[in-house]
């Protein structure tokens, strides 16, 4: 069973870390979706130097997606130690 984003917030409303945690891979999520696009696009038009960027800032930006993801594993791990059912069970998705 796959967890959704919104599923996670409504597990632990109160919970303002995990709020966080979230709000930012939702961020990073659409920006690693859009950085291969600006990168096409930037090659293209024939901007290799900024093209090079985005294919870099993309993978600055899938590593710092794992280590908060794998944070949001640990932050989940201790709720669900400390109150038995808090947090939901199942796999998350990683872009």
């Amino acid at each position: 069973m796959r967890i959704s984003i919104t599923d996670l917030r409504g597990a632990q409303p109160a919970d303002a870390t995990l709020q966080n945690l979230l709000s930012v891979l939702k961020s990073k999520l659409e920006l690693c979706s859009r950085l291969p696009i600006f990168e096409y696009e930037a090659e293209n038009e024939g901007h290799a130097a900024s093209a090079a960027a985005f294919r870099a800032l993309a993978e600055v930006e899938r590593r710092s997606f794992d280590e908060l993801l794998e944070c949001l594993r640990k932050h989940l791990d201790e709720r669900a130690q400390e109150e038995p059912g808090a947090a939901p069970q199942g796999g998350l998705v990683r872009p």
